[in-house]
């Protein structure tokens, strides 16, 4: 009797592990993937048509790669830019302006 439900545990237990398998997929997890945003500040030291230098408020000069002329355009030295990298590729290069308070808007106390 003994050997009996033995032998009925081990093969309802073989059965159960044979169906788990088939149920569950074996396929990979999917894996998210991360867009990674940067963005840098700085000041133009040099323009080119497919590159700017940078140099950002530490001090470091970065050569930045364009992928495209026209984000240069209208740059020069001097220039305050906020460049945004996606994943490492320059995905917009903007001209940051200084501002200037609207005329009248200086209150003397």
């Amino acid at each position: 009797m003994k050997r009996l439900i033995g032998n009925v545990l081990i093969v309802a237990m073989l059965a159960v592990g044979v169906v788990s398998s088939f149920a569950a997929p074996h396929d990979p997890p999917l894996q998210q993937i991360k867009a990674e945003m940067t963005i840098m500040t700085g000041r133009v030291t040099h323009v080119s048509d497919h590159s700017l230098a940078i140099k950002d408020h530490k001090g470091d000069t970065h050569m930045i790669k364009l992928s495209d002329a026209s984000m240069a355009r209208g740059l020069k030295n001097g220039d305050r830019v906020t460049v945004a990298f996606d994943n490492g590729k320059v995905a917009s290069v903007r001209k940051v302006s200084a501002y200037s308070p609207p005329a009248g808007s200086h209150k003397s106390m």
